[in-house]
């Protein structure tokens, strides 16, 4: 077994502290998108947590999810897409969590904060190699 990327990780410790929640009529796209990054379909998972997160009422976990499988998604593609649609891609889920830290109630825990702001710098780094 191969161990886990950053990126594998990040995800993985999301989907395990986020939970699931189910509505009434099967599970919301918040839950469709976690039970996809758990089946490897991070595309999918990006594209219905983007979904998720641009509800009215959203919960701050829509974004985190999107933000790393965005992230992942991106870090698959690394070799075969172009260094801008590379830095496009992450910048995204930069911009998820910048939301995050910057709304108010979203992130009330100094923990979620730090862990945000260290997964940030992680994706500003790669941005900023990935610029030469």
């Amino acid at each position: 077994m191969k161990p886990l990327t950053n990126a594998a990780a990040v995800v993985l410790a999301l989907l395990i502290s986020a939970g699931t929640t189910f509505a009434q009529n099967g599970p919301d796209d918040l839950t469709k998108a976690r039970l996809a990054a758990v089946e490897g379909d991070h595309v999918t998972c990006a594209k219905l947590a983007d979904k998720a997160r641009r509800q009215p009422n959203t919960v701050w976990q829509a974004h985190q999810v999107f933000a790393s499988c965005q992230a992942y998604v991106m870090e698959a593609k690394r070799e075969k897409i172009p260094a801008a649609d590379y830095i496009s891609g992450l910048s995204q889920s930069v911009d998820a969590l910048q939301f995050l830290l910057e709304t108010p109630g979203l992130v009330n825990n100094n923990e979620q904060r730090a862990s945000i702001m260290f997964v940030i710098e992680e994706f500003e780094r790669r941005i900023q190699s990935a610029r030469g």
